[in-house]
C-alpha cells in the first residue's frame, strides 16, 4: 500500500479497504502517468532532434535532418567550450585587443598582416550553397545556447557574440594555415621555421595482420591540451550518416574519425606549405624579374581597450607583394610569406565529404579535392583496405631541395614562385601494402610500411626529408614484431611507455670504465643499471636519463642515422669522457634539486588539473617512447602535462565497428564543468573507454537528454 502526505488511515475494514483499492487505482494511474513522462523526457519522438549526454560528457547527436545536426553540434560545443570558442573566434577576428586589452596586440597585428579577416570574408562567400546553409545553422547553433543560458558566458566574452560563418572560416585559417602549416607565432618569421612541431601516431593494420581477420586503425594525435587545439568528441546520427570521432574546438565538423564503414587519422606531415621570401626594397616597392613593383598596401585601424574602457586606435600598415603578405621589414630588406590554401576554401565540406564515404573509392575521391592544406592520412576500412597517403596541398616547385625551401629563399626572381599543387596521386602514397600495415610517427612517408614503401628518388628532392626519428623507430617496429595484432594488444602497445633510445645507448654505457670517477658516477650508473627503460609513474632511473639525453644534446651518438640500416642507427656513443662528466653533473643536478636522483618518473611528473594530482607516465618521443606526453615546470618543483597523448581510439572494423576511445583532459573546458578533467584517471592507469554506438548503450549511460526545437 502508497501512503501520500496527509493520507489517513481508517479503522473501519470494509471502509477502509475500499479507499484502500481507490486510493490504490489513483496511485498506479498517477505512477503511470509518471512514468510516461519520465520516458519521454528520455526518448521522445525518434524524427526530432535531440543530444544524449553520456556519463563522459560525450553528446550522442539524434538530428532529421544534415541541417538539424550541424545546429546541435554548434549548441554542444558550445555548451562545453563556450569561454574557449569565444575567446579563439574573437582573437581569430583580429580583435583581441579591443576586446582584452593591449596584451592582444601582437595577436592582432599578425592576424592582419596575414590578411587572415580578408581570407575568411573570401572563404565564407565561396562556400557551396548546400554546405554554406549547414555552416549557419552551426553558428546559430551556438548562438541560440548562449541566448539560452547568457550566466555561461563570461561577460569580457559576450562582446564576441553573435558568432558567424566568417568566425568559422577566421578561426580555421588561423589554426589550421597559420598554426599547422606556417608554425606563425607573435615571434619573428625567422623563428617560425623553428616552432617544436606538433606530433602524432597513427597506426592501420590490415586483416592479413590483425588476430581478428578486421582491419585496424590507431588513432592518435600528440597536441597541447589546450587553446585551439583542444579536441570536442562526439556521435553523429542522422539520415544517410553515422559516425563517431573528434573535431578541433570551433570546427563544425568530424576530423579525424570514423563510420560503419571506414575511419582515418591524421599525422603533422614534412611537407612544407609555406615559404619566406627576402625581399630588396627600392623606393617604396621592390625588386622582382629585373623590375620594380609596387607593394599591395592599406591601412587597417585597430582598436585597444586599455584599462577605465578608454579605446584607442592603432594605424597598422599592410603591404603584401607578388608572394603574399610583408611580415617583417627592415633597412632595405623585407620579409614576405606565402602560404598554400587561400585558394582553397572548402576543407569543412572535404571533412563533411570523408566522414560520409562509406569505401576507399568515395575517400580517395574526396582527398584528391585538395582543400587540406596538410596532414597525412592513415586509413582503415570493413572491406579490409588500408592506405597511407603524404595529404595537403604540396607546392610545384621549380628548383631546390628539402633543405633550399627550409631557409628564406630570394625573392627578387621568379625561380622561386610555385604554382599550383601536385595532385593527390603525384604524392606518396601506400595501398594495401604486402607487409599489412602502414604507421606514421612525424616521420617522412619513405617508412609508412617496411619495406615496400615509397621510394624516395621517385618524388622530387623538395618533397621530403629523409631521417626516422626514434619514436618512428618504435612505431614501425612493434608492428614488424607482431604478425598477428589483437585489438587488446592495439590497446597496450598504444600505452607503452618503453624509451627505444635508452634500448640503443644503455649497453655503451654499461660497459665504460669507471675506474678513477667519482661516487656520484657509480652511484649514477647504478640507478641506471637498475632502471628497466619504461617511464612508467614509479620507473626509477628514468628521469635520470632524460635529464643527461638532454644534456648531452648532439653529442650522444658516434654513428649517424643511416638510410641502410633504418631501425638500428644512430648508435655507439660518441665521446665516453663527455658522457660521464654529464652524467656526473646530471646526477649532482637532481640530487639537488628533487633530493633523489632515483626520483620515480611519476613523482616528478604530474597529471594536473584542477584539483587532481596525479603520477603520470609516458614521456618525450624523442626518447623513442610511444605513449608521448611533454611537460612544464611548476612553482613547487613538480612538472605537469601540456602536450602529447590527447584524444586516442582504437578501432576494428568488423560487421559493426567495435572501438575504445579516451580523451584524456576531458570532453568541456568550462570552468567548473563536471567533465573537466574527468578522463584523468584514464590517461594515469592506461585505459581507454568502450565507444557507445547503440542507442541501447547510449540510454544506458544517459546523464541528461537536451531537446532542440525542430
Amino acid at each position: 500500500m502508497l501512503f501520500f502526505p496527509g493520507q489517513k488511515i481508517l479503522k473501519n475494514k470494509n471502509t477502509a479497504n475500499s479507499k484502500q483499492r481507490q486510493l490504490m487505482r489513483t496511485s498506479l494511474s498517477f505512477l503511470f502517468t509518471f512514468f510516461l513522462l519520465l520516458t519521454a523526457s528520455c526518448n521522445r519522438i525518434p524524427h526530432e532532434t535531440h543530444i544524449i549526454y553520456d556519463s563522459w560528457g560525450v553528446p550522442h547527436i539524434y538530428a532529421s535532418s544534415d541541417t538539424a545536426l550541424f545546429r546541435a553540434i554548434g549548441y554542444s560545443q558550445m555548451e562545453h567550450h563556450a569561454g574557449l570558442i569565444l575567446k579563439l573566434y574573437g582573437t581569430a577576428r583580429g580583435k583581441a585587443a579591443e576586446y582584452w586589452g593591449p596584451g592582444f596586440l601582437g595577436s592582432d597585428r599578425l592576424i592582419w598582416k596575414a590578411y587572415v579577416p580578408d581570407i575568411a570574408k573570401k572563404w565564407a562567400r565561396a562556400q557551396e550553397p548546400g554546405f554554406a546553409s549547414l555552416l549557419e545553422s552551426f553558428v546559430s547553433g551556438m548562438n541560440e545556447y548562449a541566448a539560452r543560458h547568457p550566466e555561461q558566458v563570461p561577460d569580457s566574452l559576450k562582446q564576441v557574440l553573435p558568432v558567424s560563418v566568417e568566425d568559422v572560416m577566421a578561426h580555421a585559417y588561423r589554426t589550421v594555415q597559420l598554426s599547422f602549416v606556417a608554425g606563425a607565432t607573435e615571434r619573428t618569421v625567422r623563428q617560425w621555421k623553428n616552432q617544436r612541431e606538433a606530433g602524432s601516431n597513427a597506426w592501420a593494420i590490415a586483416p592479413s595482420r590483425s588476430e581478428s581477420g578486421n582491419a585496424l586503425l590507431l588513432i592518435n594525435p600528440h597536441l597541447p591540451w589546450e587553446g585551439p587545439y583542444t579536441w570536442f568528441e562526439m556521435h553523429l546520427n542522422a539520415p544517410g550518416i553515422h559516425s563517431y570521432g573528434a573535431a578541433l574546438v570551433g570546427f563544425p565538423v568530424i576530423t579525424v574519425g570514423f563510420n560503419d564503414h571506414l575511419g582515418w587519422t591524421h599525422t603533422v606531415n614534412v611537407s612544407d606549405g609555406w615559404d619566406v621570401y627576402e625581399l630588396n626594397l627600392q623606393g617604396k616597392g621592390y625588386r622582382y624579374n629585373g623590375k620594380v613593383f609596387p607593394f599591395e598596401s592599406d591601412t587597417v585601424r585597430l582598436k585597444i581597450k586599455h584599462e577605465g574602457g578608454k579605446v584607442v586606435e592603432y594605424p597598422l600598415v599592410r603591404k603584401r607583394s607578388v608572394h603574399g603578405p610583408v611580415m617583417e621589414e627592415s633597412g632595405n630588406r623585407a620579409l614576405a610569406v606565402r602560404i598554400v590554401g587561400d585558394d582553397k576554401p572548402l576543407m569543412a565540406e572535404q571533412y563533411w565529404k570523408m566522414i560520409r564515404s562509406r569505401t576507399l573509392h568515395e575517400f580517395t575521391k574526396c582527398l584528391a579535392e585538395l582543400h587540406i592544406p596538410t596532414f597525412n592520412v592513415i586509413y582503415a576500412d570493413r572491406d579490409g583496405n588500408i592506405m597511407y597517403w603524404l595529404g595537403g596541398q604540396v607546392p610545384r616547385r621549380k628548383t631546390g631541395d628539402r633543405n633550399t625551401w627550409q631557409g628564406i629563399v630570394p625573392g627578387d626572381t621568379s625561380l622561386y614562385m610555385w604554382e599550383g599543387y601536385h595532385a593527390w596521386d603525384e604524392l606518396p602514397l601506400v595501398v594495401n601494402p604486402a607487409t599489412g600495415w602502414v604507421q606514421n610517427a612525424n616521420d617522412p612517408p619513405w617508412f609508412a610500411t617496411f619495406p615496400g614503401g615509397p621510394a624516395p628518388d621517385s618524388f622530387p628532392a623538395y618533397l621530403s626529408g629523409r631521417g626516422l626519428s626514434f619514436r618512428a623507430q618504435r612505431s614501425a617496429t612493434m608492428l614488424m614484431d607482431d604478425h598477428s595484432v589483437s585489438f587488446e594488444e592495439l590497446v597496450i602497445y598504444k600505452h607503452s611507455t618503453r624509451s627505444l633510445l635508452a634500448d640503443r645507448i644503455m649497453d655503451d654505457m654499461e660497459m665504460l670504465d669507471l675506474t678513477h670517477r667519482s661516487d656520484s658516477v657509480w652511484k649514477a650508473m647504478e640507478i641506471l643499471a637498475f632502471w628497466d627503460h619504461f617511464t612508467e609513474h614509479d620507473s626509477r632511473g628514468a628521469v635520470l636519463f632524460d635529464r643527461w639525453v638532454n644534456l648531452m644534446g648532439n653529442r650522444l651518438f658516434d654513428i649517424s642515422w643511416d638510410e641502410r640500416y633504418p631501425f638500428t642507427t644512430p648508435d655507439g656513443l660518441s665521446d665516453s669522457e663527455h658522457a660521464l662528466d654529464a652524467l656526473e653533473k646530471t646526477y649532482l643536478d637532481l640530487l639537488s634539486s628533487a633530493g633523489d636522483a632515483s626520483v620515480a618518473w611519476g613523482d616528478l611528473y604530474r597529471l594536473r588539473m584542477g584539483d587532481k594530482d596525479y603520477p603520470s607516465n609516458g614521456g618525450p618521443g624523442y626518447l623513442g617512447i610511444f605513449r608521448v606526453m611533454n611537460y612544464l615546470p611548476e612553482s613547487d618543483g613538480k612538472c605537469r602535462q601540456y602536450h602529447g597523448d590527447s584524444f586516442v581510439a582504437a578501432v576494428e572494423f568488423g560487421d559493426e565497428p567495435r572501438a575504445e576511445v579516451a580523451l584524456y583532459y576531458g570532453n568541456a573546458s568550462q570552468p567548473g564543468h563536471p567533465h573537466r578533467g574527468d578522463q584523468l584517471e584514464l590517461f594515469r592507469d592506461k585505459r581507454l573507454r568502450p565507444v557507445l554506438l547503440t542507442r541501447k548503450e547510449v540510454k544506458k549511460a544517459l546523464e541528461r537528454t537536451v531537446f532542440l526545437d525542430e
